[in-house]
């Protein structure tokens, strides 16, 4: 089983990196970088974790979240991501200095 990110996460993920002032190092980002897709990563071992995302219920693909320090990762049960990356090398996702 592979996992996939979409488009939208990828953004997303980007922002909130970007979103960090100056002072926060590039290491540093790219740790909390890191952590955040190392928890997603557990979905491979086991897509039913994480509690039901009761907002997108609505849609009926049983959509889960998990938490990783402020950040909220959003999953479909049945696996359907749409983009494939390397978690060590995910497309640029990183604090520049």
């Amino acid at each position: 089983m592979k996992l996939f990110y979409t488009e939208q996460s990828l953004a997303s993920l980007q922002e909130c990196l970007d979103f960090f002032p100056p002072e926060v190092t590039a290491q540093k980002v790219n740790e909390i970088r890191d952590r955040i897709l190392a928890k997603a990563e557990k979905l491979l071992d086991n897509p039913h974790i994480g509690q039901r995302e009761e907002y997108l219920e609505h849609l009926g693909l049983g959509h889960r979240r998990l938490i990783e320090g402020n950040y909220k990762i959003v999953g479909e049960e049945h696996q359907r991501w749409r983009r494939n990356i390397n978690h060590h090398q995910p497309f640029g996702l990183m604090m520049h200095e």
